[in-house]
């Protein structure tokens, strides 16, 4: 699974979302760490610099959740320099 382009980051984080709970419903422990690895690995080069700076986080303090907010922030960034 991978995101192309930034366009559709939230129907990207819809699909993320039910795939890992497939993954879940077949008895495979997933954890937070794995989940936001896959996610991070699915962003496309645009997400490069957000993507850094969330893996050099520590894993304690990162949630699919921050990840996810964080993405879309600097998708929503990169949209308002596009139209400047």
């Amino acid at each position: 699974m991978k995101l192309h382009g930034e366009n559709n980051l939230e129907t990207f984080s819809l699909e993320f979302e039910e795939n890992i709970r497939k993954v879940n419903a077949c008895g495979v422990e997933w954890t937070n760490q794995e989940s936001i690895c896959c996610l991070l690995l699915a962003m496309p080069k645009s997400l490069e610099t957000v993507t850094t700076i969330l893996e050099s986080m520590p894993s304690k303090e990162l949630t699919v959740d921050i990840a996810k907010t964080r993405l879309r922030s600097e998708v929503e960034r990169n949209r308002s320099k596009k139209y400047k």
